[in-house]
């Protein structure tokens, strides 16, 4: 089959999925549309593509979109709808998507509208081409992953688990395992001193590119020069008698600390150093490792790999320090051990966990693995290798569930990032390897 001649087919279609921003949006809650107005508008989209297919579509709770074809045992295949903010340091609008060089530009084409059309595309490749279909394939497209992925909870609560799943929403070749993940909401009193006024980051699972303060006992020359002798990017300005701090980082996925740099990290720095605050202090030396070191969290179990911690976002509001913090752990600690450990470094704050899951890991010799691994190997020629992730997707809630594509094996991840992008010969190949998967699937007895 000529699977770029049948992508460009439908290039358009998927740079109007990219159009939708289809960020959450509290304003615009209501019951029909739980998550706000424009996920619900991307939820009618897909809804709509798949019914034109020939699909049977079903929307649970209003929050949940189903597409199958064929009969027999269920296989899902996961993928959200929903993106994060789009954040600044854009060089074009990210929800108008542009093609340059032989990409698409625009939030949500990496995480992960691409791998959600994909799958799509190739599910009518089986229904165009007259298959026979020995199992039930639906597609599951969710409204809020990047938050609490709540509706998928509910989903699986209705319909049950299905024999076998798995989510388009990481990369190649295949991820049986994902660590662990906790969101912590933490409110404390704040002794503020010269703080006038903070405000940092955008979301937990987002490394911030962007803190602020205003500040007294201390001038802009001072603040630039420290700025300036760590290598920080910012602007420090007078407003009266007090100095206006501002602070770029570059934003990345939490789950990853290299690829980003944390604004609210150094902005902390310049408060604990240059004026001399015990709060931001106490802060920084709680936060600025993102391994956990400063709170006695640091650990590593093969093959899940190290914790990582970020402190997403940070703000003084109502004499409180209101902070939300993303931490992904192996499968040697538990929740309930960090939170402790957390509590002991702050011990008179009050902190809940909004989100949390527990480690997956799939055994290595499961024989639903081995569609994948044939699959990968026949189209890309190289060996399928088992990965794990700090990522969060849907295997979280699916139990047996990977994480395969559709991005290619060490391609620079620009999920939660500014110029957010995916190559259009990755997204036709990765259909190549969807449409043989689905093909070797189907020959599967269970």
């Amino acid at each position: 089959m000529d699977f770029r001649a049948y992508w460009n087919a439908h290039q358009e279609e998927f740079r109007d999925l990219i159009r939708i921003p289809s960020v959450f949006d509290e304003t615009s809650v209501c019951e029909e549309t739980p998550y706000g107005t424009q996920v619900d508008n991307a939820l009618q989209f897909m809804k709509q593509k798949c019914e034109q297919a020939g699909f049977d579509t079903k929307v649970w709770n209003h929050d949940v979109l189903t597409a199958s074809i064929g009969t027999g045992t269920r296989i899902d295949i996961v993928s959200h709808l929903d993106v994060v903010p789009p954040g600044s340091g854009w060089h074009t609008d990210p929800f108008d998507p542009q093609i340059r060089d032989g990409w698409i530009y625009g939030r949500g084409s990496q995480d992960m509208k691409s791998g959600a059309w994909l799958v799509f595309l190739a599910l009518c490749i089986l229904q165009e081409e007259g298959i026979p279909l020995h199992h039930e394939y639906r597609l599951v497209y969710g409204s809020d992953e990047e938050r609490t992925m709540e509706p998928m909870r509910e989903y699986v609560r209705d319909a049950g688990y299905p024999e076998f799943s798995f989510t388009p929403d990481g990369c190649f070749p295949l991820v049986i395992g994902e660590k662990g993940a906790l969101t912590w909401h933490v409110e404390m009193k704040a002794h503020p001193g010269n703080i006038l006024d903070l405000k940092g980051g955008s979301q937990e699972n987002v490394i911030p590119e962007d803190a602020e303060c205003l500040v007294k006992g201390t001038d802009e020359e001072t603040v630039r020069n420290y700025m300036h002798e760590h290598g920080m990017n910012g602007t420090a300005v007078m407003e009266g008698s007090a100095v206006h701090i501002r602070v770029k980082g570059k934003s990345g996925h939490a789950s990853d600390p290299d690829a980003g740099h944390n604004a609210i990290i150094d902005l902390l720095a310049i408060l604990k150093d240059v004026l001399k605050n015990e709060d931001a202090g106490k802060l920084f030396d709680a936060f600025h490792d993102p391994y956990g070191y400063g709170m006695h969290m640091d650990c590593e179990k093969k093959p899940l790999g190290k914790l990582t911690i970020n402190l997403g976002t940070l703000e003084l509001r109502d004499g409180k320090w209101i902070m939300e913090c993303d931490c992904r752990y192996p499968d040697c600690i538990d929740a309930e051990t960090l939170t402790d450990r957390l509590q002991a470094v702050f011990p008179a704050a009050d902190i809940t966990l909004p989100f949390c899951t527990e480690p997956t890991l799939i055994e290595e010799d499961d024989p639903w693995l081995k569609p994948f691994e044939e699959a990968y190997e026949e189209c890309v020629h190289k060996p399928c290798r088992h990965l794990v992730s700090g990522g969060v997707s849907y295997t979280k809630i699916m139990k047996r569930c990977v994480n395969f594509g559709a991005m290619p094996e060490a391609c620079e991840s620009l999920a939660h990032q500014a110029d957010e992008k995916v190559c259009i010969d990755w997204c036709i190949q990765a259909l190549e390897i969807y449409v043989k998967l689905l093909g070797k699937m189907n020959q599967m007895s269970c």
